[in-house]
């Protein structure tokens, strides 16, 4: 017999984003994840035919996709797959996360011409393939007298071992590639995944901005790598969408890398109907003593403060890192002992830590020396090392979290991306759950105030990648219809990010 869910009077997403490739520099995140094993020219090639397949829901003509490029030959028009007599390759959007990496490479080949092998970047990007995968062949292949069907096919080939490559190299693989292959679909329909499907039954959700472009560049000064749509051009669609979507809260993004980022968060706050401002330190910098950005930032929070306008900052040891890496990883910046000192100087700041610290501390075992006082947890504690803060709640970034929440009051966190209880066919990890269960509830009771600062978010991009985003909601629902969360329950849904949204600064 199925569990008896006993449903919040209301549900908000507090975590959740709309923008597809579009709005990201691929060629630069294809570069900087693979360690630099992916040259510039193949970064570029695989950037050109996905932007090519991302819809945009705000073109003047209502596109969804731009045209294709003209090529010197008819025969070049045609889709690889039709000239090689390969069965279309159809899927829906909840396929993509169950691909292994032939599905993803096929639904990529789906996306390229003819053309793309034989003329453009594609083309030169596969001579450069063939050069690093077989150093001691000098390319002579495609110099010797073939005939064009041979050279097509062969240069098939050529991509298939590309794009196979490339899923070897890049962190987390084929996860990433499903990603990108589900980010070209246009902005409504992203929306209409999340709230109509994945998360149907919030009656809001606020959605996020994200400006990464200078990051993914060795020299922030010269610009190599930056989005298909320029930041005017993405406030501009989100603006649109939020107008579309009476359910949606837009929050800015703020970069500190791009000259008069907050002259533009301020017009988007005061002009444009954004709510509030999405902070992102895996980028590469951090809340307070940042050595190269810490004047921006500074200004920043205090017009955030002066204008009452809530800030959400990333806040685990992970995420969509700039510096990805063993070693000293951009996530570190997202320690929330930054936002302990900045809270120090500007104590009223409206802020939410999302992730809440991420899931080590959360989902550790429970012992009898975990601080539950606030007064016990100390910056010096705190480690940037995933393995000790799985091991100790007081190492701990979800602890100090715990802390700020408890200690300011206008600091909240979220338990988006909080997935380890989660599994991706509808079930609970057992043992994450019971350690989740008892945390919060040994939090609660020491610390009531801190039931009032805990909400719901999902980071659904983030859960499509572990196949979790269409099971997440309902999984949460599940596990605080437990008994001893009825007092609990709708603060958590949506009564706590409604005095998250509404707060204001003392």
């Amino acid at each position: 017999m199925s569990k008896e869910i006993k449903r919040p009077k209301d549900i908000i997403d507090i975590h959740c984003h709309m923008f597809n490739l579009k709005y990201l520099p691929i060629a630069g995140i294809l570069v900087r994840y693979s360690h630099g094993w992916i040259p510039n020219i193949i970064a570029r090639a695989v950037e050109g035919f996905l932007q090519r397949n991302t819809g945009e829901s705000f073109t003047p003509q209502e596109k969804s996709f731009v045209n294709i490029p003209k090529y010197t030959k008819d025969i070049y028009s045609k889709k690889l797959t039709e000239y090689l007599n390969k069965k279309k390759f159809v899927y829906e959007v909840r396929e993509i996360f169950t691909f292994e990496a032939e599905e993803s490479i096929n639904a990529i080949e789906n996306m390229v011409y003819v053309g793309d092998l034989m003329e453009g970047d594609l083309s030169k990007a596969l001579v450069e393939f063939e050069k690093l995968d077989n150093p001691d062949n000098e390319n002579k292949i495609f110099f010797e007298v073939f005939s064009e069907d041979e050279q097509i096919r062969y240069r098939a080939s050529l991509l298939r071992r590309m794009l196979e490559k490339i899923i070897d190299v890049i962190e987390q693989g084929v996860n990433y590639i499903r990603w990108f292959i589900f980010m070209t679909n246009n902005e409504k329909d992203i929306c209409d995944r999340i709230t109509k499907k994945d998360e149907n039954g919030a009656s809001k959700y606020l959605h996020m901005m994200m400006d990464v472009d200078h990051f993914f560049n060795e020299n922030t000064t010269n610009l190599k790598y930056i989005s298909y749509f320029s930041f005017d051009k993405q406030v501009e669609n989100m603006q649109q969408l939020n107008a579309l979507n009476d359910n949606l809260i837009g929050f800015i993004a703020f970069n500190p890398a791009r000259e008069g980022s907050l002259e533009l968060v301020k017009k988007a706050i005061k002009e444009k109907g954004f709510k509030g401002v999405k902070f992102y330190p895996p980028m590469g910098y951090k809340a307070f003593g940042d050595l190269t950005y810490r004047n921006e930032i500074e200004e920043l929070v205090k017009f955030c403060v002066d204008e009452n306008v809530p800030l959400f900052t990333h806040c685990n040891n992970k995420g969509f890192e700039a510096w990805p890496g063993k070693k000293n990883p951009s996530g570190y910046n997202s320690n929330p002992i930054f936002w302990e000192q900045l809270l120090e100087k500007y104590n009223s700041l409206i802020l939410c830590l999302g992730h809440a610290g991420g899931t080590e501390g959360w989902f550790s075992k429970n012992k009898p020396d975990d601080f539950t006082n606030p007064e016990e947890i100390l910056a010096s504690n705190i480690k940037d090392d995933e393995f000790e803060q799985k091991c100790n709640w007081n190492k701990s970034y979800a602890s100090m979290v715990y802390k700020l929440c408890v200690k300011y009051n206008n600091v909240y966190c979220d338990a988006s991306y909080l997935d380890d209880m989660v599994n991706s066919d509808g079930s609970f990890n057992p043992n994450a759950r019971n350690n989740f269960k008892e945390r919060l509830l040994k939090l609660f009771s020491s610390q009531s105030i801190f039931s009032k600062k805990i909400m719901y978010g999902s980071d659904w991009h983030m859960l499509f990648q572990e196949a979790k985003n269409a099971v997440y909601l309902n999984k949460y629902l599940e596990f605080f219809s437990d008994d001893e969360f009825d007092n609990y329950r709708d603060d958590f849904f949506y009564k706590n990010a409604n005095l998250f949204l509404n707060a204001k600064s003392k």
